[in-house]
């Protein structure tokens, strides 16, 4: 009978032990990964980690409600940032970008969304936004600066 409790005890402070962790959904990425994002990411909270090709994403949140954020971030199997991005409201974005659409070729094509990607990466920042045009939806890559970027950054 005290084997039985023993065995209990040690599986419900197993689960516990688990949900504690973070998030595996393919594996467990390399340590040298897991300490880049916790050196860059200290304060980030529900993470999981799962496997996008060759790389490993990572989602989390920072901040406590109602001001958290959703980030996605990107790292090599060598534990080499690619990239973070995250949601941003269309009225958050720089007087710069808007400027740009304004009065570039997609001055006249309606927003597809409410909210843009924000891509942080080691070569640059840069929004991406969608617009529509003649039924379908296109993106347009703009620095912060509001100057085109090449979509340098497509989904894995």
């Amino acid at each position: 009978m005290k084997t039985g409790r023993f065995m209990l005890i040690l599986t419900v402070a197993a689960s516990f032990a688990a949900m504690a962790c973070d998030m595996y959904d393919d594996g467990v990425p390399a340590k040298s990964v897991r300490n880049e994002f916790k050196a860059m990411y200290p304060d980030a909270r529900d993470v999981e980690w799962e496997r996008e090709g060759r790389n490993w994403s990572v989602s989390f949140e920072i901040g406590r409600r109602p001001n958290e954020v959703d980030y996605e971030a990107y790292y090599d199997t060598s534990g080499n940032w690619i990239m973070t991005q995250n949601d941003v409201l269309l009225s958050d974005i720089p007087a710069a970008v808007k400027n740009y659409l304004a009065s570039s070729e997609y001055g006249a094509l309606p927003y597809a969304d409410r909210d843009a990607e924000f891509y942080h990466t080691p070569t640059g920042d840069f929004y991406r936004i969608e617009l529509s045009k003649d039924g379908r939806e296109i993106e347009v890559d703009v620095a912060v600066d509001g100057k085109v970027t090449p979509a340098a950054y497509d989904r894995f």
